[in-house]
């Protein structure tokens, strides 16, 4: 497994914004982690998937990125 040697394996929930991880991927020297969440704008509440990269050096996490489609965000804060 890399980097990850086996010991770091992140629990469902994992990372994800309101802790609903659904499903994890081992990489080498990394992994992804899916994530769905809730979050409130405005008036209403947009519900997004999305993912994060985890990446490990040296036993550490050195990169982290999170990605998810803001259209449905933006649409929310932007109507009136």
């Amino acid at each position: 497994m890399g980097a990850l040697g086996g010991h770091l394996r992140p629990p469902s929930g994992a990372f994800a914004p309101d802790g609903s991880g659904r499903d994890s991927m081992p990489l080498a020297d990394a992994f992804v982690n899916l994530w769905h969440a809730s979050i409130p704008a405005a008036a209403t509440t947009v519900e997004v998937d999305g993912l994060c990269t985890v990446q490990v050096r040296d036993g550490l996490i050195s990169r982290n990125e999170i990605y998810f489609d803001r259209a449905a965000l933006l649409q929310a804060l932007t109507t009136r």
